[in-house]
Protein backbone atom coordinates (compact mmCIF):
# COMPACT_ATOMS: atom_id res chain seq x y z
CA UNK A 1 0.00 0.00 0.00
CA UNK A 2 2.72 2.80 0.56
CA UNK A 3 4.40 1.58 -2.44
CA UNK A 4 1.61 2.52 -4.19
CA UNK A 5 1.05 5.65 -2.51
CA UNK A 6 4.96 6.22 -3.28
CA UNK A 7 4.76 5.62 -7.18
CA UNK A 8 1.63 7.79 -7.52
CA UNK A 9 2.95 10.71 -5.56
CA UNK A 10 6.25 10.70 -7.66
CA UNK A 11 3.98 9.94 -10.77
CA UNK A 12 2.00 12.61 -10.24
CA UNK A 13 5.24 15.32 -9.36
CA UNK A 14 6.64 13.69 -12.30
CA UNK A 15 3.45 14.80 -14.41
CA UNK A 16 3.21 18.31 -12.98
CA UNK A 17 6.74 19.08 -13.31
CA UNK A 18 6.53 18.25 -17.17
CA UNK A 19 3.41 19.99 -18.14
CA UNK A 20 4.56 23.17 -16.47
CA UNK A 21 7.40 23.46 -18.77
CA UNK A 22 10.21 23.16 -16.12
CA UNK A 23 13.66 22.68 -17.83
CA UNK A 24 17.34 22.42 -15.27
CA UNK A 25 19.24 25.57 -16.58
CA UNK A 26 22.50 23.55 -16.86
CA UNK A 27 25.14 23.42 -18.98
CA UNK A 28 24.64 19.87 -19.61
CA UNK A 29 23.53 20.27 -23.47
CA UNK A 30 26.75 21.54 -23.81
CA UNK A 31 29.73 19.60 -24.99
CA UNK A 32 33.25 20.10 -22.29
CA UNK A 33 35.13 21.66 -24.52
CA UNK A 34 32.53 24.47 -23.84
CA UNK A 35 31.56 24.89 -20.45
CA UNK A 36 34.95 26.42 -19.70
CA UNK A 37 35.32 29.81 -21.94
CA UNK A 38 37.02 33.36 -21.83
CA UNK A 39 34.42 36.08 -22.28
CA UNK A 40 35.62 39.07 -24.09
CA UNK A 41 33.87 42.25 -25.60
CA UNK A 42 34.91 45.59 -26.34
CA UNK A 43 32.87 47.10 -23.74
CA UNK A 44 32.89 45.20 -20.77
CA UNK A 45 31.07 47.37 -18.92
CA UNK A 46 27.74 47.85 -20.85
CA UNK A 47 24.83 46.30 -20.01
CA UNK A 48 24.89 43.59 -22.48
CA UNK A 49 28.28 42.34 -21.09
CA UNK A 50 27.19 42.27 -17.77
CA UNK A 51 24.06 40.51 -18.53
CA UNK A 52 25.36 37.98 -20.82
CA UNK A 53 28.13 37.13 -18.30
CA UNK A 54 26.05 36.66 -15.78
CA UNK A 55 23.91 33.87 -18.41
CA UNK A 56 26.57 32.44 -19.22
CA UNK A 57 27.90 31.94 -15.64
CA UNK A 58 23.90 31.00 -14.99
CA UNK A 59 24.42 28.05 -17.58
CA UNK A 60 27.32 26.51 -15.70
CA UNK A 61 29.90 27.62 -17.56
CA UNK A 62 32.84 28.82 -15.77
CA UNK A 63 34.73 32.07 -16.94
CA UNK A 64 38.44 32.32 -16.64
CA UNK A 65 40.59 34.79 -17.59
CA UNK A 66 42.11 35.71 -20.63
CA UNK A 67 45.30 34.95 -20.52
CA UNK A 68 44.41 31.13 -20.33
CA UNK A 69 45.50 29.17 -22.99
CA UNK A 70 43.74 26.51 -24.64
CA UNK A 71 40.21 27.60 -23.51
CA UNK A 72 37.51 28.99 -26.50
CA UNK A 73 36.55 32.26 -26.27
CA UNK A 74 33.11 33.54 -26.21
CA UNK A 75 33.34 37.48 -27.98
CA UNK A 76 30.64 39.36 -27.62
CA UNK A 77 30.46 41.55 -30.60
CA UNK A 78 28.02 44.00 -29.52
CA UNK A 79 24.38 45.16 -29.47
CA UNK A 80 22.35 47.08 -31.26
CA UNK A 81 18.88 48.77 -30.42
CA UNK A 82 16.01 50.07 -32.75
CA UNK A 83 12.72 51.97 -32.75
CA UNK A 84 10.32 51.90 -35.22
CA UNK A 85 7.05 53.49 -35.50
CA UNK A 86 4.74 50.98 -36.15
CA UNK A 87 1.20 52.46 -35.44
CA UNK A 88 -0.25 56.10 -35.53
CA UNK A 89 -2.82 57.66 -33.32
CA UNK A 90 -5.77 59.56 -36.03
CA UNK A 91 -3.76 62.77 -34.47
CA UNK A 92 -0.56 61.61 -36.17
CA UNK A 93 1.06 60.92 -33.23
CA UNK A 94 2.80 57.57 -32.36
CA UNK A 95 0.45 55.03 -30.73
CA UNK A 96 2.86 51.81 -31.07
CA UNK A 97 6.64 51.49 -31.64
CA UNK A 98 8.70 48.26 -32.73
CA UNK A 99 11.47 47.62 -30.47
CA UNK A 100 14.75 45.69 -31.56
CA UNK A 101 17.53 44.07 -29.93
CA UNK A 102 20.08 42.36 -32.32
CA UNK A 103 22.94 40.92 -30.69
CA UNK A 104 26.21 39.34 -32.40
CA UNK A 105 28.71 36.88 -30.45
CA UNK A 106 31.10 34.47 -32.13
CA UNK A 107 32.98 31.51 -30.28
CA UNK A 108 36.57 31.43 -31.19
CA UNK A 109 38.27 28.06 -30.64
CA UNK A 110 41.91 27.45 -29.65
CA UNK A 111 42.86 26.05 -33.25
CA UNK A 112 41.53 29.16 -34.74
CA UNK A 113 37.78 28.43 -35.90
CA UNK A 114 35.40 30.75 -35.46
CA UNK A 115 31.77 29.86 -35.19
CA UNK A 116 29.53 33.36 -35.56
CA UNK A 117 26.35 33.60 -33.15
CA UNK A 118 23.80 36.16 -33.61
CA UNK A 119 19.93 36.90 -32.39
CA UNK A 120 17.01 39.71 -32.79
CA UNK A 121 14.40 40.23 -30.19
CA UNK A 122 11.66 41.92 -31.27
CA UNK A 123 9.05 43.56 -28.78
CA UNK A 124 5.54 45.85 -29.62
CA UNK A 125 5.57 48.94 -27.32
CA UNK A 126 2.23 50.93 -26.88
CA UNK A 127 3.22 54.73 -26.44
CA UNK A 128 0.73 56.62 -24.44
CA UNK A 129 0.68 60.35 -24.61
CA UNK A 130 -1.05 60.10 -21.31
CA UNK A 131 1.88 58.41 -19.26
CA UNK A 132 4.47 60.23 -20.13
CA UNK A 133 6.89 59.20 -17.24
CA UNK A 134 5.44 55.97 -17.14
CA UNK A 135 6.60 55.04 -20.27
CA UNK A 136 9.73 55.65 -20.54
CA UNK A 137 10.51 54.20 -17.15
CA UNK A 138 8.04 50.85 -18.85
CA UNK A 139 10.46 50.89 -21.84
CA UNK A 140 13.93 50.81 -20.09
CA UNK A 141 12.51 47.98 -18.16
CA UNK A 142 11.45 46.14 -21.48
CA UNK A 143 14.83 47.19 -23.25
CA UNK A 144 17.04 45.04 -19.80
CA UNK A 145 14.05 42.55 -20.42
CA UNK A 146 15.11 41.88 -24.53
CA UNK A 147 18.58 42.15 -23.35
CA UNK A 148 17.88 39.24 -21.13
CA UNK A 149 15.97 37.33 -23.94
CA UNK A 150 18.65 38.23 -26.38
CA UNK A 151 21.74 36.77 -23.99
CA UNK A 152 19.38 33.29 -23.11
CA UNK A 153 19.00 32.78 -27.17
CA UNK A 154 22.72 33.33 -27.56
CA UNK A 155 23.40 30.71 -25.09
CA UNK A 156 20.75 28.43 -27.04
CA UNK A 157 22.03 29.01 -30.17
CA UNK A 158 25.69 28.14 -28.42
CA UNK A 159 24.12 24.68 -27.93
CA UNK A 160 23.36 24.09 -31.35
CA UNK A 161 26.77 24.35 -31.87
CA UNK A 162 27.75 21.02 -30.38
CA UNK A 163 26.54 19.26 -33.88
CA UNK A 164 29.15 21.55 -35.73
CA UNK A 165 31.85 20.97 -33.40
CA UNK A 166 31.48 17.01 -33.50
CA UNK A 167 33.34 16.74 -36.98
CA UNK A 168 36.19 18.90 -35.83
CA UNK A 169 37.12 17.68 -32.48
CA UNK A 170 36.53 14.11 -34.46
CA UNK A 171 39.29 14.99 -37.11
CA UNK A 172 41.71 16.54 -34.42
CA UNK A 173 41.21 13.48 -32.77
CA UNK A 174 42.20 11.79 -35.47
CA UNK A 175 45.38 13.43 -36.57
CA UNK A 176 46.78 13.38 -33.05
Amino acid sequence: MRNKVKIALLGIFLSVLSACGFQFKTGEMLPPELRTMKFETGDKYSDMARIMRQTLRLNAIQLVDKNTKDVPTFYLDGMTESSDVSALFATGKEAEQLLVVKANARIIMPNGESYPLSTQVVHNFFDSPQEALAKTTQKDVLWKQMQRQAAEQLINRLMALKDKLKPSLVVNKVEK
